[in-house]
């Protein structure tokens, strides 16, 4: 124990806490039970272990070059801002989308043609991807482009109702379609 921490002990204001299968301790507020606060702590655990592997390296080399911000902020913000993280994720699919096609010769397909110079909606955007074909295959399989509609949602929501925060728990279900959708795309960078 640091010795700072050797009056708090004392005084009652904080106790530690021991995960299983760790040598550390968690200081913690004594009014926090020792059943949560070991909840807490393996939540923020399973997070980070998430955050540490949200993407496999193949998946972050092909993003790198056009998405080093995003990914910085992603990082940031994973685990820790729902807000932030349900938007970024939603920018990234995007942003992928224009690219892809973009780099296929079919940016025209994306163009919103009522707003010259301005890009279809997301959802317009994935219906696209899903029709799409390069040597036969969709840039989106049906399933994959259905399934991202929760990140859509979440992002939406992030960014457009001021009533309501996107809490991390609600994230964590849509990352695998997310991961999906985001390997098929990358197949085209």
């Amino acid at each position: 124990m640091q010795p700072y921490l050797s009056k708090f002990v004392r005084n009652g204001s904080i106790h530690a806490v021991k995960l299983e299968g760790t040598g550390l301790n968690y200081w913690v507020v004594a009014a926090v039970p020792r059943d949560e606060a070991l909840r807490l702590i393996s939540k923020g655990r399973k997070v980070a272990e998430l955050e540490q592997q949200l993407f496999s390296s193949a998946l972050r080399a092909k993003l790198a070059r056009n998405f080093e911000v995003e990914l910085a902020e992603l990082h940031d913000n994973f685990g820790r801002n729902g807000n932030s993280t349900a938007f970024l994720l939603r920018k990234i699919l995007e942003k992928l989308l224009i690219i892809v096609f973009g780099k296929l010769g079919r940016e025209t397909l994306l163009e919103d043609k009522t707003r010259p110079g301005g890009w279809r909606g997301l959802e317009q955007s994935m219906e696209v991807a899903a029709k799409e074909k390069v040597s036969g295959l969709p840039l989106l399989t049906g399933k994959t482009a259905n399934a991202i509609k929760g990140i859509k949602f979440l992002g939406d929501t992030a960014a457009h109702n001021p009533l309501v925060s996107v809490d991390v728990a609600t994230i964590l279900p849509q990352m695998p379609f997310i991961i999906t959708a985001y390997e098929e795309l990358a197949k085209h960078l």
